[in-house]
This record gives C-alpha cells, structure tokens and sequence, in this order.
C-alpha cells in the first residue's frame, strides 16, 4: 500500500506477502487423493456403496448400479432405506454401533422386473468420524449369485441321487424278501416306498379286465376310506390313460393338465398322480399308482418316473413268481392226493396178495419142494417191502397236509419224543445220543418235526459202523435270522457223490439185503423242512462220520 507525505506526495510502500505454497500443494495432494479414491472406488470389480445413519445411500460405485441398477443406487421415494430393500437393517444397526460385519451369503429377493433375485457376500464396515460418532458405513457386496445357484442345482442333484440310490436299495431290499413273507407283504411294502418318495397320500395297485379296474392292494392313511376289492369302471380312472399309452403317466398337478376335466379329478378329487401299467406273463395286468388330493410339492422328474418302471417290474415279477407259487402249490396238492390215493388203494389188494401167499405156504408147504417154498418166500418178501414203500409214500404225502395252525415247538421236546420212539433200537445198537441243552423253539408242527429228528437218529442208528457203537450229536447254533440244527453220528459214512441225491425220494445206497429201509426217509425229511421254509444239506467223510445240518427261520 502507498505511504505519502502531508503535502500529497507518494514517497514510499508497504508491502505484505502470505506464502500460500502449502495449502497449494495439500489442495493438490487432496484433489489427487480424491481421484485415486473415485478411481479405486469406481474401478473396484467389488459393489461398493456408501451409506448414512438412516441408511440412504451417498455414493455408488458403477459396479454397484450394474448388480443392483440405478433403483438402488440412488435413495428411493417414500424414505425406503437400502439395508432395508437388501434385508440388512439388522446389519446396519450393528455396523452404526462399529462392528464390522462379515455375511457369507445375503439372499436378496427379487426388488422389481429389472432387480433380479440375487445371493451377494456381503461385508459392512463403519467409517469413523469426529468424536467416536460413525456418520456412514461401507456397503460391499460380491456377487455368487452362479456360484450358489451351481451349489444348490448340486445340493438338488446330489439328493436326487441320494434318494435314487435309497430306493434302489429299498427296491432290492423288497425283492429279496423271502417267499415266507408272502406277495401281500411284499407288495404292501412296494406300496409304502412308493408313497414315501414320491410324498403322494395313497399307493394302489389295480388289476383291470373287462373295462373294470379292481384294487387288490392298497396304501394309505385310515381317513382314505380305500378297501381292497373294490371295483371302479376304467373310465373313471386315470389307469385307463396308463394302459392306452402303455407308459408312465405323470401329472404332478391335474388341474393344470390336459386332463383336467377327467372323472377322477372332479368326482374323486384326484390333484396329482403318478402311474405305470404293471405286466405280467407278456401282457397287462394293470397298474400300480400313487396319488393326493393336493398337487405334488416337487413335481416328478426322470428320476421319479424311472423309478416307477422299475417298481412297476418289480410288481409284475412279485406278481408272477405268486401266480407261479399257486399253480405249483395246485399241482403238488393234486399229485400229493392221488398219491395218497391211489398208495391206500394199493394196499388193500397187496393185503390179498400178502394174506394169500401165507396161507398158501401154511397149508401146502409141507407138500411142495425147495424150489416151490424159495418162490412163496419170494413173493412174501416182495409183498412186504411194498406195503412199506406204500406205507411210506403214504406218509411223505401226508407231509403238508395238517391243517392245524402252526405253534411254538421246543425241539428238545421234538428231539426227546423221537429218541423215545427209538430207544430200543438204540438200546440194541449199544449207541449213545448226545443233546445240547440249549436246541432253539421254532413255529412249526411238532408231529412233523419229531418225524424228521426220528428219520435223522433212525438212519445215524441204521448205518453205524460196525467196529463202534453209535454215537450221535444233536446241536444248534442260532444267528439273528435263522436256525442251524446240526445231527452227527460216526457211522459209514456217505461219498461226496450223492451227497444231493439222496434227498431224492426212492433213492437208495445200499442193497435192501445189507440195510434195510425204502429209500424214502431223506426225501421225508427234506420235505419236512421245506414245509417250514427251511433247508437241509449233509457233510461227511466216508468211514468216518455224517453231519446233516438244517436251517430254520428264527422268527423270535
């Protein structure tokens, strides 16, 4: 500033400098600051938004508007709040209060056509401010939307073949069920598994003929009011569809089908069903079929209806082997009755023949030669031994044909009843039987079994050796599910050879002059065991001992 004298006149200045070079270079050092700030924010691959204390966002980066569009990137009308419209509320109070938040998967539903649903990784950090005060925080969200949506179709995939290994599994399982439980249980338990996988109320199986659908088994809860027998014309029933294609038929929601206005949808009420058609010796049987009053939860996949076929096989091959079992059943009772038959009327003329030949050698012996008498001893003899083939055969046919319940049987009374039958045999053999105290109690006949321990001990007796007395064992050994019965001696002995055949009825080893007997006890026996769902089978070394082990079911 000019300085002057009193008369007007400038003589001398005053200057002043302010040296301003550092703010310049910290305004500098600011600008540069925010620019690499803006380029990180904007450049970061990460959606990154800066939010205040009332959760209305400040800054957005571009990342941010490209996952979550130019709605959430700004502040909404109406006060709503970006934690809120990304379900974070919670997360924000406690960012607000300087925790730091780390939430591996945040599911964001759908916000509007063009904001899809998305799984973010989403990490909220507090931005710290003058006096312990936090005006804003950090927002971060990492998309994983693929990366969820690959973990959740693997997650689907994997249970979906977790469950088809189970039903393969549970399908093996019901096909080796043994025969002893029966096609209705083994049905029933198809039914069950049926209804478990594919969550539908009522498992059915129908036989269809004549455009008439029966139910011959059923699954499903009382209040389902189904009784087996009960007969539904075909065209009422969604069955009829299954037989017309010859295929699996699917409809996870009737209503929405072609189907819609079927009689089993308005009159029975029938919202999904899932059916194959059932064949049986090369034609159709008819159907097995699930269904509810309410659409299915999950639909039906190619799992879903692959399992169908093979359950639908399974049922047609249960369904065969049944059918099977009942001709075969049919004919061993026809050919057991003309063997019982025809065995006691075989009798009553032998009896003749027998009667007839002693009283020929009683009154004309003394009157014929040698050769006359060899001839009647011959023909006596032969007499004899047929009315013991008969008299056996008429006891393997009896086998089997006691129609009494059968009950709880102690084999050590069965064991004891047949040792007492024979003990002057064994008396008379100098033999020695030895029982195990703990012989198991099976569900069976106890006159057939203490037929079947009698034949056992009978020929252990009958074909012992003859430098030793007899010496036989009886001994069990019993596993959760069966019964192993074992009966040793240390007789002759049998070759590995026939070690089959002599469960053959009629088959014998020995000429009748040497040992005695028709041939027929093993086959006795074997048939016995049959009869309670057991199996009989013989070790031995020759000239040295016999075991015959039999196995029954233990249903303890």
């Amino acid at each position: 500033m000019p300085l002057g004298s009193s008369w007007g006149e400038s003589w001398r200045c005053l200057t002043t400098a302010l040296d301003i070079t550092d703010r310049k270079a910290a305004e500098q050092a600011l600008r540069e600051s925010e620019a690499r700030f803006r380029a990180i924010f904007e450049q970061n691959p990460m959606a990154v938004q800066i939010v205040d204390a009332e959760g209305t966002p400040r800054m957005s980066n571009r990342a941010w508007t490209r996952l979550w569009g130019r709605g959430l990137a700004y502040p909404f009308s109406g006060g709503a709040s970006i934690p809120k419209a990304l379900g974070m509320d919670t997360h924000l109070g406690q960012a607000l209060d300087g925790q730091s938040i780390d939430v591996p998967a945040v599911h964001v539903p759908a916000q509007g056509r063009d904001t899809p649903e998305r799984w973010v990784h989403a990490h909220i950090y507090p931005i710290q401010g003058g006096g312990n005060i936090i005006p804003e925080v950090v927002v971060v969200h990492e998309d994983i939307t693929d990366r969820k949506r690959i973990e959740i179709d693997l997650k689907e995939h994997t249970e979906r073949l977790q469950r088809q290994y189970n039903n393969l599994r549970a399908l093996s399982e019901i096909a080796a069920l043994p025969s002893a439980f029966g096609a209705a249980q083994q049905l029933t338990a198809a039914l069950d598994l049926g209804r478990r996988h594919l969550c539908l109320t009522v498992g059915q199986i129908t036989r269809i003929e004549e455009g008439i659908s029966t139910i011959e088994h059923h699954s499903a809860p009382p209040e389902a009011k189904i009784v087996d027998g009960t007969r539904i014309d075909l065209s009422e029933m969604l069955c009829s569809l299954v037989i017309e294609t010859g295929n699996v038929l699917a409809l996870p929601d009737l209503h929405r089908s072609p189907y819609a206005n079927h009689p089993a949808h308005h009159r029975h009420g029938v919202e999904s069903y899932l059916g194959a058609p059932i064949r049986q010796r090369g034609r159709y049987y008819g159907t097995i079929a699930f269904y509810s009053s309410q659409p299915s939860p999950r639909g039906f996949d190619e799992g879903d209806i692959e399992f169908m076929r093979l359950l639908a096989r399974l049922v047609g091959s249960v369904l065969e082997q049944d059918e099977n079992r009942r001709d075969l059943a049919q004919s061993n009772a026809e050919l057991e009755q003309f063997a019982y038959v025809a065995s006691h009327d075989l009798r009553q003329p032998l009896r003749q023949v027998s009667s007839y030949v002693s009283l020929l050698q009683r009154r004309y012996g003394d009157h014929l030669d040698d050769t006359a008498r060899e001839f009647i001893a011959f023909a006596h003899d032969g007499a004899v031994r047929m009315d013991h083939l008969i008299v056996d055969l008429l006891e393997y046919s009896r086998i089997g044909r006691n129609t009494k319940p059968v009950d709880a049987v102690d084999l050590s009374l069965a064991v004891a009843q047949a040792t007492a039958n024979l003990s002057a045999a064994l008396i008379e053999a100098e033999g020695i039987i030895e029982v195990a105290p703990d012989l198991p109690t099976v569900r069976g006949d106890f006159t057939d079994l203490v037929r079947l321990f009698q034949n056992l001990i009978g020929n252990a007796i009958k074909y012992r050796a003859p430098d030793r007395p007899p010496i036989i064992k009886v001994s069990s050994i019993s596993t959760a599910t069966e019964h192993h019965i074992s009966v040793s001696d240390n007789g002759i002995g049998i070759e590995p050879d026939y070690f089959e055949t002599i469960f053959r009825i009629f088959q014998r080893l020995h000429t009748p002059d040497k040992y005695e007997g028709t041939g027929i006890g093993l086959a006795i026996c074997k048939k016995v065991v049959e009869q309670h769902q057991g199996r009989i089978w013989v070790e031995s070394i020759p000239n040295q001992a016999t075991t015959f082990t039999i196995s029954l079911p233990n249903r303890s």
